[in-house]
């Protein structure tokens, strides 16, 4: 393999692919990335058994072949000032690649690339098309809710849902709910249940969703195949495992219209600010923060290391005085996902999962207890 690339886009690629490197896996070269020179591309892949991320850099190929080196030692390798830098191995009977240059030359050893897993093939049914930068905002409110417990592996997972031709995102760890109706056209195919969806990992997608831009309108497209999913945007592809299992069917805990009991409309910026600022006293006693609806809406938090406070905000309230807990920390996750200036909770009683909706979202949460 022998080539010339631009220095500062080949350093962005592998910044980009270490993230999928494997920190807890017994191969050593799951700790490498892997480098393809294949007609005027560089292929840099990474890989830990449960997702690929490949970047493409365009560079000017003398002779085509592939080698995989230490990711981080790279990334290290590849700082500085120079335009340009041209990678060159390994030579026969050699497990070292070099990296020229203008500034320095440093020779690295590494593995061969017959030995790093293939990148899988894309195939599969399309499932969408949307606006990279619009996937990415939908991520962002409803990745908080994944659970991070390993032993209930389909929590762990972001449920992409097909419902009257558009796609939703639902995302619960077993004590709160986020949910969002998005724009974005999708087809999804049944599974042998009858149900449309595709279940992903959210660590993989709390990835996707750090490479995807904030803005621009670059396309970025769904494949499915029987048990992986291919999501292509410019320069990239990143590819995941489906999760097996079923997903929770979380409309029986969204309860219709019919039992509310209550009903606030909330300022959600003041809200968030004042949940904020009552956080630290309710430290002591797993950040439990009560809401006393009555007519306004009065926050109070207290514990016996740090004394007690409370806030009142203006707010439209329906139903009978009530107070019920939440614990600040899951509900601010919830509140700063949400764009809305304008929020409504919705309660039935104070040991009730309480739901809160703005436009195209809904998010659920358990109470605790009220002391």
């Amino acid at each position: 393999m022998k080539l010339e690339v631009s220095r500062k886009e080949l350093f962005t690629a592998v910044q980009e692919v270490k993230s999928q490197v494997s920190g807890r896996s017994t191969l050593p070269i799951l700790a490498n990335v892997c480098l393809r020179a294949v007609d005027s591309t560089l292929q840099v892949t990474t890989t830990d058994l449960e997702g690929w991320l490949q970047v493409y850099v365009p560079c000017q190929v003398a002779e085509e072949g592939a080698f995989t080196l230490p990711c981080r030692l790279l990334e290290q390798m590849l700082k500085g000032e120079s335009d340009t830098v041209e990678l060159d191995g390994p030579k026969p009977d050699s497990d070292e690649l070099t990296i020229t240059s203008a500034e320095d030359s440093v020779s690295l050893r590494g593995l061969p690339a017959e030995e790093y897993p293939s990148f899988p093939k894309k195939q599969g049914d399309h499932v969408f098309t949307c606006e990279s930068a619009v996937l990415r905002q939908w991520l962002e409110r409803v990745l908080f809710a994944a659970s991070t417990d390993e032993t209930r592996a389909i929590l762990n997972g972001v449920c992409f849902g097909e419902e009257d031709g558009m796609l939703r995102l639902t995302v619960t760890d077993g004590y709160r709910l986020a949910s969002v109706e998005t724009d974005i056209r999708a087809k999804i195919a049944k599974d042998e249940a009858g149900r449309q969806e595709i279940i992903i990992p959210a660590r993989l997608l709390s990835r996707l969703h750090k490479l995807l831009p904030k803005k621009g309108a670059n396309g970025i497209d769904m494949y499915r195949s029987e048990n992986q999913v291919f999501l292509a945007w410019p320069g990239h592809c990143l590819v995941s495992r489906i999760l097996e299992g079923t997903f929770p069917a979380f409309r029986k805990v969204v309860w219709k219209s019919d039992y509310i009991e209550a009903i606030g409309y909330v300022n959600r910026p003041a809200l968030v600010k004042a949940l904020k600022k009552l956080k630290p006293v309710a430290a002591a006693e797993a950040d439990k923060i009560v809401f006393c609806w009555n007519g306004n809406l009065e926050l109070r938090a207290s514990s016996c290391d740090y004394g007690a406070a409370k806030m009142v905000l203006s707010c439209r309230y329906h139903g009978d005085p009530m107070d019920i807990a939440f614990n600040a920390g899951y509900l601010l996750d919830a509140l700063e996902s949400i764009p809305d200036e304008q929020i409504a909770i919705q309660m039935q009683d104070y040991l009730k999962p309480v739901k809160i909706e703005a436009a195209h979202s809904l998010n659920v949460i358990a109470p605790v207890q009220v002391s």
